[in-house]
């Protein structure tokens, strides 16, 4: 969790998402870029894997995936100020990662 205090911490949010198991899971590639914003590419996702080898169809899993990345919107409002954009996602095919920025 990030602390209450560092909600509105573009920094924070940065340190807590992009370190640790999750980064290395998911082959994080991590950058503010010139406009202050914290961009995250995520170049593989288990969830999409998993997907894939039970046999869900593409239009499935772009619709687990849409239900997965909800419940992690839901969590980052509780941030303070801080607005996260979905810019796009391996589930929605052609995409070799999902993109995200995180901006106040």
């Amino acid at each position: 969790d990030v602390a209450p205090e560092d909600r509105g911490s573009l920094q924070a949010v940065f340190d807590h998402v992009a370190v640790g198991w999750n980064a290395k899971v998911m082959q994080l590639t991590k950058f503010f870029n010139n406009k202050g914003e914290v961009e995250l590419v995520f170049n593989y996702c288990p969830l999409v894997q998993a997907w894939q080898e039970a046999g869900a169809s593409p239009e499935d899993i772009e619709m687990l995936c849409k239900l997965a990345m909800a419940g992690d919107e839901a969590q980052l409002q509780a941030l303070d100020g801080i607005k996260f954009s979905l810019d796009w996602t391996i589930a929605e095919g052609g995409n070799r990662s999902c993109h995200c920025t995180f901006s106040k």
